[in-house]
């Protein structure tokens, strides 16, 4: 008689693979062969952008306590000083995710600054408090991700704010 295992076989991640979306097959966009790269995102110039990240398991490594709130401000400043053309509006850190409301000035033909912003501020802030935890795993969920909404007209920028500020 053959040994019972609780756990169910994993499927295959072949078998399971789907094709593209309808979006990216009328964009001819094929990330297949690229192997487990998301989507691009869409990063027009001067345009604003909500943010927020979320930390691993919902921890609450964002607890609002002093040092914290100083690693983060910190690596905020150092991120926003380096990326000029990224302004400011709004910034909260809840417990366990923050909320950012900014605006990319980078002109028609360049290259958003938005990505390289978010990867400093993300490394920074998740290096640090990685070392005031005293751990060293990943502190954000999802590996280089964060969730990106645009705002394109006055209301819903208005709202946005109102969104993340406390």
């Amino acid at each position: 008689m053959g040994k019972i295992c609780p756990f169910r076989p994993r499927p295959d991640p072949q078998a399971k693979r789907k094709g593209p979306k309808s979006s990216q097959v009328a964009l001819g966009l094929s990330l297949a062969h690229l192997g487990g790269v998301t989507t691009p995102r869409r990063l027009l110039p001067d345009q604003d952008h909500a943010l927020c990240r979320r930390t691993t398991r919902r921890c609450l490594f964002l607890k609002p306590t002093a040092k914290v709130t100083q690693i983060l401000l910190y690596s905020l400043g150092v991120a926003l000083e380096e990326h000029e053309l990224i302004e400011l509006y709004a910034f909260t850190a809840c417990a366990t995710h923050y909320h950012m409301v900014v605006r990319d000035l980078s002109q028609p033909g360049e290259l958003s600054h938005l990505p390289a912003f978010m990867g400093r501020f993300n490394c920074l802030a998740a290096r640090a408090l990685n070392v005031h935890y005293g751990r060293g795993e990943s502190l954000w969920s999802q590996p280089d991700s964060y969730h990106n909404t645009e705002i394109w007209n006055q209301a819903s920028f208005e709202g946005q704010l109102l969104y993340a500020w406390p």
